[in-house]
């Protein structure tokens, strides 16, 4: 057995299969292989599975490649035995345990329900550092779905409807919030000439708020005013538009039956 670096096999020789992993020490990573299996905690479920059902006397190991990592950094080996891992991987297809089938990620890779709950115990109420935060953010910076990808997340939410409690939370995390004159800059510079596809405009012609959408946008928008900053863009944004000849009708149909509060008669 080696304590070197290199790519390794696990050859179960009943059913031919092989399960192909890569380590800087492949001694080590045997005696950790071999421990798991042992305890029925390995994370190849069907390696573990054929391990429980023949027995570790029908199994080989062996050292597929041995790799020199003498002088190289740690992201330099690293890039070095997963690409030959990798390599081995692809040799070997139709005919391995892995069930990653991608060296270095877990790519295919199905979690129990135990894990699941496990995972979102440890990860609930964490926070990401303003650091971590802004990585990310740098990372996503003018990276730009596919027409393919951006379908597939439409299907995936397509019909999909928030629970109350999620309506609440993100009702809570909104509320109070207002937007930076950056924000509101970049907001508008995105949207500057956008304009609503055919298709669009088809799905939102006749559409209708209900009665309980109609109460929560007239609630919400009760006793509030504009600014005078407001008002004048909005003045701007009106002057010299003139309304078609079918708005109008729309308008006056709109009013015609249009009944009067008594305070509003009071101030006029």
């Amino acid at each position: 057995m080696s304590t070197k670096a290199g790519v390794y096999q696990i050859l179960c020789t009943v059913n031919k299969k092989v399960y192909i992993g890569s380590s800087i020490n492949i001694s080590g990573r045997w005696k950790t292989h071999r421990n798991k299996l042992n305890n029925n905690k390995h994370r190849c479920p069907h390696l573990q599975n054929a391990w429980n059902r023949y027995g570790s006397n029908v199994f080989e190991w062996s050292i597929l490649e041995h790799i020199s990592i003498n002088g190289l950094t740690i992201e330099e080996t690293q890039i070095l035995i997963i690409g030959r891992e990798q390599y081995y991987i692809d040799m070997f297809r139709g005919m391995l345990f892995n069930v990653c089938l991608v060296a270095g990620s877990t790519l295919g890779r199905k979690f129990t329900v135990e894990t699941k709950t496990k995972l979102a115990d440890i990860n609930r109420g964490r926070k990401h550092t303003a650091e971590h935060i802004a990585n990310n953010a740098d990372a996503q910076r003018g990276k730009k779905h596919t027409v393919e990808h951006i379908a597939k997340i439409a299907d995936a939410n397509r019909g999909k409807r928030h629970t109350a409690e999620s309506k609440a939370r993100m009702s809570d995390i909104q509320r109070g919030k207002i937007s930076t004159a950056e924000t509101k800059s970049k907001l508008a510079d995105i949207n500057r000439g956008k304009k609503l596809t055919t298709e669009t405009r088809a799905k939102l012609t006749g559409r209708k708020h209900t009665t309980e959408s109609r109460a929560k946008m007239s609630d919400a928008q009760r006793g509030r005013k504009h600014t005078a900053e407001t008002k004048a863009k909005i003045s701007d944004a009106n002057r010299g538009r003139k309304h078609t000849t079918e708005a109008r009708a729309k308008i006056s149909d709109a009013n015609r039956c249009r009944k009067l509060t008594n305070e509003t008669i009071d101030k006029i």
